[in-house]
């Protein structure tokens, strides 16, 4: 017996799906059945059946506090907001579900956080937590690389399916560079004209224009998030920095963890609700590579 899960987006919002189901032959073929659905159920209710069901031979291990471990767990906090918002203008949804998809859009994401990237980028997607939010499996310099060029073979279709959802969106507005100048038939002249406002991009090569798109699509969700966080007291670049600052505890049970992130408040949960954006308050602990090994003390009545 296990846990299905599966996630939706529609119009910006993620919708999960949880499932029961076992696992069973038939006629010398492995087959799967559904024994109920759960979608109703909090995030914590179904990781706490998880856990269970990981330890389904001998539950009294659940019970020993001695096997409780907590450690720092990834700064994943600004990486689910950047993630929600990407989502709502359309980025997400154009970049694809694809592992060149998830690189990309975390180079735009390690733009936003610290102007990240190459090796930079590589170092952040480990402290903040790239492996569980937006399950991307281990990155290197070369694979950012590689993803570079990707983007620019994929620039027209990226270019297309962004015009077209900022043409229909009735949300948030996808704002490109130059977009008030761009021709209804020619979405890729704001991609042309973006260059002349950033000199630093520098000459015209294949690594270079895919860093311009990166550049771009960071500015996108950098001027939505001006527009959100207009009544507070910060600038962007401040707000991502307490958003940064939200990091997880990893719990360890037995050989079962999972990742606890904390109930945003004061300024951190002010940019929040300003952003409309609710973090979860536990993940699944992937592949998460913490920056620090710090081990937590219990605290026992």
């Amino acid at each position: 017996m296990y846990i299905d899960t599966s996630k939706t987006t529609i119009n910006g919002k993620t919708y999960y799906r949880y499932l029961f189901r076992e696992s069973y032959r038939e006629d010398g073929k492995v087959k799967n059945r559904t024994l109920g659905k759960i979608s109703k159920c909090s995030e914590e209710e179904v990781a706490a059946m998880k856990l269970a069901l990981k330890h389904k031979k001998n539950l009294s291990a659940l019970l020993n506090i001695e096997d409780v471990e907590l450690h720092d767990g990834p700064r994943v906090g600004v990486v689910f907001a950047l993630k929600a918002l990407a989502e709502r203008l359309g980025i997400s949804k154009a970049l694809g579900s694809s592992r060149e998809g998830k690189l990309a859009l975390w180079q735009v994401m390690a733009r936003l956080i610290g102007h990240g990237e190459g090796q930079d980028a590589v170092r952040m997607a480990a402290s903040y937590g790239a492996s569980d939010v937006l399950e991307l499996e281990s990155v290197c310099e070369d694979d950012l690389h590689a993803n570079l060029a990707w983007l620019m073979e994929h620039q027209e279709r990226l270019e297309r399916q962004l015009f077209k959802h900022h043409s229909v969106s009735a949300g948030h507005e996808l704002v490109l560079e130059d977009v008030t100048k761009m021709p209804q038939d020619k979405p890729e002249y704001a991609f042309q004209t973006f260059r002349k406002s950033h000199p630093e991009i520098g000459p015209v090569e294949a690594g270079i224009c895919g860093q311009e798109l990166v550049i771009m699509l960071a500015s996108t969700i950098e001027r939505l998030l001006s527009e959100l966080w207009k009544e507070c007291d910060c600038t962007v670049q401040q707000g991502i920095d307490e958003l940064g600052a939200i990091r997880s505890t990893i719990v360890t049970i037995g050989e079962a963890s999972c990742q606890k992130i904390p109930q945003s408040k004061g300024v951190a949960g002010e940019l929040l609700a300003a952003a409309g954006v609710t973090l979860p308050s536990i993940i699944e602990a992937k592949n998460s590579d913490a920056e620090s090994d710090r081990k937590l003390t219990i605290k026992r009545d």
